[in-house]
């Protein structure tokens, strides 16, 4: 009710032991979590009939001090300013505050730059990296100008021209071949030390097997080879 997780966590362990508890630990990692995610939590009701607790608990992420529920970000504004001030100082910017609620929490984010239509950069991780999706979006539309392999580096009298795109990943899952999706669903694949991942709804890319194909193609791997296969949702910002 105090919201004092200290006290959980300090319980003495004979007492523990002899109330036979089968709850504690479940909710030792709920509340670490509940924690690290920064999660404010309220007690809508408790009671004990018979010796055992029954807490009903609402967990919210919490809106940033001043920030409206569905305060707007630019993405194409915020992107171009991150990578035209990275150009001319190396530094990364901080996002503008409010932050919105939709990218208040941790997640791993994929940003893709175009020019002219034609694909110019596009940079990300599987797994968030970041204390925000704001902050990773930031650093990844840099990291996208500059350190995709693939492209020579963004140029500064570029950056105007640029395009932007922002994917958040939902948490990848085991899946096969008659899971796949290419239009809704990115896969990632994986054998040994090798893996590559492949973002949803690309250009030219309509059937499972057309997906696994360049999946495998990016990473080296033989198709026909046993393999690792997960599927990903993304939710786009532009």
């Amino acid at each position: 009710r105090d919201r004092d997780w200290k006290r959980i966590e300090g319980l003495n362990p004979d007492l523990i032991e002899e109330a036979g508890e089968c709850g504690l630990r479940p909710l030792g990692i709920l509340l670490g979590a509940a924690q690290a995610a920064g999660l404010s939590s309220q007690v809508l009701s408790y009671e004990g009939p018979f010796g055992v607790g029954y807490p009903v608990v609402a967990f919210t992420v919490p809106t940033v001090a001043g920030a409206a529920p569905n305060t707007a970000l630019d993405i194409q504004a915020l992107g171009r300013h991150a990578i035209d001030t990275y150009l001319r100082t190396r530094r990364l910017i901080e996002p503008p505050q409010p932050i919105p609620l939709e990218l208040q929490a941790p997640s791993a984010v994929f940003v893709s730059l175009r020019k002219d239509g034609e694909l110019r950069g596009c940079v990300g991780s599987v797994q968030p990296t970041e204390a925000t999706a704001a902050h990773a979006l930031i650093r990844y539309a840099v990291a996208s100008a500059l350190r995709d392999p693939r492209f020579e580096p963004v140029r500064l009298d570029e950056v105007a021209a640029l395009t932007i795109k922002v994917q958040l990943l939902d948490p990848p899952e085991p899946t096969d071949l008659s899971g796949l999706n290419p239009h809704t669903h990115g896969i990632i694949v994986r054998r040994g030390d090798r893996q590559a991942l492949l973002l949803p709804g690309i250009e030219g890319i309509d059937t499972p097997e057309q997906q696994l194909r360049a999946a495998c193609e990016k990473a080296g791997i033989n198709p026909n080879a046993p393999l690792g296969l997960e599927r990903f949702r993304t939710r786009t910002l532009e």
